[in-house]
C-alpha cells in the first residue's frame, strides 16, 4: 500500500532479504503492459510474423538442410540396407528384429528430406502459420484476465532481467524453433513508467 490514499500496488522485487540486491522494485502493471506491447509490436502482427517466417526459413536452409550429396549418400545407404534385410527375409531368416529393422529403415527413408516438425511450423520448417497464431491471439485477447491469455503471451517470452536502471526483455523471436534467432530488448525503467503514465 502506498501514497496518501494507501492504494494497493503490486510490484516485482527480490523475494526475501536472503536474495536482496540493490535493484528497486518495479510496478507489475507497468512492466507487464510494456512487455505485452513489445510482443505485439515484434511478433504478434502480420508484418512481424512474415519477417520471422522468412528468417526461420533462411536459417533452416543454411543451418539444417543437408546437401544434395549427403541426401543421395544416405538414400543409397538406406536402399542398400533395405535390400539386405529384404534378401535375408526372403531366404527364410525372418525374425522380429529383422522386421523391426525394416520398418525403421522405411520410416527413415520417408523422413529423409523433412525438417523437425513444430506445432506452428510445417515439416518443411520454412513457413510459420501466421493465420493460426493471430487467430489464437485474437481469441485469447478477448479475456485478458484469463490464464489462457497469460500462458499464450508467456510462450513468447524467454526471460526478463530487471536491473538497477534498465530492464532486458528477451523474446522468442525464433518461435521455439531456433533459439539463436531470439532477440533481446533493453529499456530504461523510466521509459516503462512514462509510457504507462501517458496512457
Amino acid at each position: 500500500y502506498s501514497g496518501r490514499s494507501k492504494l494497493q500496488y503490486v510490484t516485482y522485487r527480490c523475494p526475501s532479504r536472503k536474495y536482496a540486491c540493490s535493484n528497486k522494485e518495479i510496478n507489475r502493471d507497468y512492466l507487464e503492459k510494456y512487455v505485452i506491447e513489445l510482443i505485439e509490436r515484434e511478433i504478434l502482427n502480420a508484418g512481424s510474423l512474415h519477417k520471422l517466417s522468412r528468417a526461420i526459413g533462411k536459417h533452416a536452409e543454411t543451418a539444417q538442410k543437408p546437401t544434395e550429396s549427403q541426401l543421395e549418400r544416405e538414400r543409397r545407404e538406406i536402399d542398400t540396407a533395405i535390400k539386405n534385410v529384404a534378401d535375408a527375409i526372403e531366404n527364410g531368416l525372418i525374425s522380429d528384429a529383422l522386421v523391426s529393422r525394416l520398418k525403421e529403415l522405411e520410416k527413415r527413408k520417408a523422413e529423409l528430406c523433412k525438417f523437425p516438425s513444430h506445432p506452428l511450423i510445417g515439416t518443411a520448417c520454412t513457413n510459420v502459420d501466421q493465420a493460426l497464431i493471430l487467430a489464437e491471439y485474437t481469441e485469447v485477447k478477448r479475456s485478458p484476465a484469463s490464464p489462457q491469455y497469460k500462458d499464450f503471451l508467456r510462450g513468447f517470452i524467454d526471460r526478463i532481467e530487471i536491473g538497477s536502471y534498465s530492464v532486458r526483455i528477451t523474446l522468442k523471436t525464433g518461435l521455439d524453433v531456433f533459439t539463436e534467432l531470439n532477440k533481446s530488448y533493453e529499456v530504461r525503467r523510466q521509459v516503462i513508467y512514462e509510457q504507462k503514465k501517458t496512457v
